[in-house]
């Protein structure tokens, strides 16, 4: 197929769009006219290094380019509402679109969002994904990095280290473990949670666990330079990786502290809000939160272990270390 026969079929594939939409796929640029404040946010998705084909199906691999930028939007408290996709690929890979835009086709309909348009691309090798989406917010409940004072509550929405121990898994060539498998495929996206926490004002910072738990959080301090504790006996595990913690040769916390690709929010909840919090999670169940630690005065992460306090290295995934 040409450029503009593989446009048509986008075209005819995503042609449904909401009345705010006035211009969409097959122009220029698209036109939408809305009111509330904009959430914008982009993100890259490149073969050989956020994904390998071997790991993944082109559908699968569409919507984790996906869950990548929507959850973004959701750690600002924000609703994902339109999608901007540019795809670059072999000319010989060309069997790989309908499948992808299959993925893309049922992710935006099971989370309602539209796609507004994009680019295509031949490329020379690998395969280039870039997804720009767009949220919005209420004016004044937009949740960003800054924001955490000392003596807040520090909460993640999930398990952490899923991820980083299923993509061990797939590295090693060994599927005994799905659900870790597929928490790598297919992280969790916390669109509801994220509504939840914004309708009722509890964050003062939030974020979302991309790049491992220890970095993501010290994105958060160094924006106001406070510091946080952090208890290992508090951090949420799952059976699974529990399970295979002697299989995996290496200490589960070091998928748990560091590990990316969780997708979890990491947040923190201010003091006068926490006893109400903490009675909605624990009792009325409306989500699931789990506590790890509390914001302090003193610079950097220190982990808790019993009575034993230590300053933990800051790492986690950056594209540009050795």
């Amino acid at each position: 197929m040409s450029e503009f026969e593989l446009i048509k079929k986008i075209k005819k594939l995503f042609g449904k769009i909401p009345p705010s939409v006035k211009i969409s796929i097959g122009d220029d640029a698209a036109a939408v006219e809305e009111d509330k404040l904009k959430l914008y946010t982009t993100d890259m998705f490149i073969e050989n290094i956020h994904f390998k084909r071997e790991y993944m199906n082109p559908s699968q691999i569409a919507k984790k380019a996906l869950i990548c930028s929507v959850s973004d939007i959701c750690a600002m408290g924000g609703v994902p509402k339109y999608v901007l996709l540019n795809l670059a690929l072999p000319k010989e890979e060309i069997s790989f679109f309908d499948e992808f835009l299959e993925g893309i086709k049922e992710f935006l309909k099971d989370h309602n969002l539209y796609l507004l348009g994009g680019d295509l691309s031949s490329s020379l090798k690998d395969i280039f994904i870039c997804v720009t989406v767009i949220g919005e917010v209420e004016k004044n409940k937009v949740i960003g990095r800054r924001g955490a004072k000392i003596g807040d509550k520090i909460f993640v929405t999930g398990y952490l280290g899923n991820s980083s121990a299923g993509l061990e898994l797939l590295k090693r060539g060994i599927k005994i473990n799905s659900n870790l498998i597929n928490s790598h495929i297919h992280p969790p996206l916390r669109i509801r949670e994220a509504q939840f926490i914004k309708d009722y004002e509890f964050a003062t910072s939030m974020i979302d666990i991309s790049d491992g738990l220890i970095l993501d959080l010290y994105f958060l301090l160094c924006e106001d330079n406070l510091g946080a504790k952090i208890y290992k006996d508090k951090l949420p595990i799952s059976s699974d990786l529990r399970s295979l913690s002697s299989f995996l040769s290496k200490d589960i916390y070091e998928y748990v502290l560091y590990g990316g690709e969780d997708y979890e929010l990491l947040f923190t909840v201010k003091k006068e809000k926490y006893e109400e919090f903490k009675d909605i999670i624990e009792k009325k169940r409306k989500m699931v939160a789990f506590e790890i630690g509390e914001i302090i005065e003193e610079e950097g992460i220190f982990l808790v272990e019993k009575s034993k306090i230590s300053k933990i290295l800051v790492k986690g995934f950056n594209h540009f270390s050795d």
